[in-house]
This record gives C-alpha cells, sequence and structure tokens, in this order.
C-alpha cells in the first residue's frame, strides 16, 4: 500500500473514533446528538460543527487523491506504474 492509502485509512480511523466517541460522550449528558445544531451552546455545539467539517474534509481528501490516482494511471499507464513502484520502495 502506499502511504497515500495509508494516510487516508488513518483519517477515517481517526474520525469514526472521534465521531463515536463524541456521541457516546454527548448522548451520556443527555444531549441530543444527531440533530445538527438544535439548541447546543458551548462546547457541544463546537464539537457538532467541528465533526461536520472533519468530516467534509475526509471525505474531500479522499474523493481527491482516488481522482489523481486514477487520471494518473489512464493517462501515463505503464511508467506511472514503474514510477510508483519504484516511489513505494523509498516509503
Amino acid at each position: 500500500m502506499a502511504y497515500s492509502d495509508w494516510v487516508q485509512i488513518f483519517t477515517l480511523t481517526a474520525y469514526l473514533i472521534l465521531f463515536f466517541g463524541r456521541t457516546i460522550g454527548l448522548r451520556r449528558q443527555g444531549t441530543k446528538v444527531l440533530v445538527i445544531g438544535s439548541g447546543k451552546q458551548g462546547f457541544p455545539a463546537l464539537l457538532e460543527k467541528s465533526m461536520i467539517a472533519f468530516l467534509g474534509l475526509a471525505l474531500g481528501m479522499h474523493v481527491q487523491i482516488r481522482n489523481e490516482e486514477v487520471f494518473l494511471l489512464d493517462q501515463y499507464g505503464e511508467p506511472y506504474r514503474r514510477y510508483r513502484s519504484q516511489v513505494n520502495q523509498y516509503i
């Protein structure tokens, strides 16, 4: 696996851990968890908004990296595969 694959796996895992941890923590405090911005103030409101932003960032990064990989493979084919295998030796 390439370095970018590990970055994607790590960001997705980090997001899921943060999302479920936040969800469980807020639910124990009695906060409605999956209702965006309804009556939350202070730290719970900040957590809600930051999770939405982080989800967008993680999904956007995943889509961008995959699109670039597909484009390079379509555009250059075998030379790109050789280059990628050489780069992966040093990662």
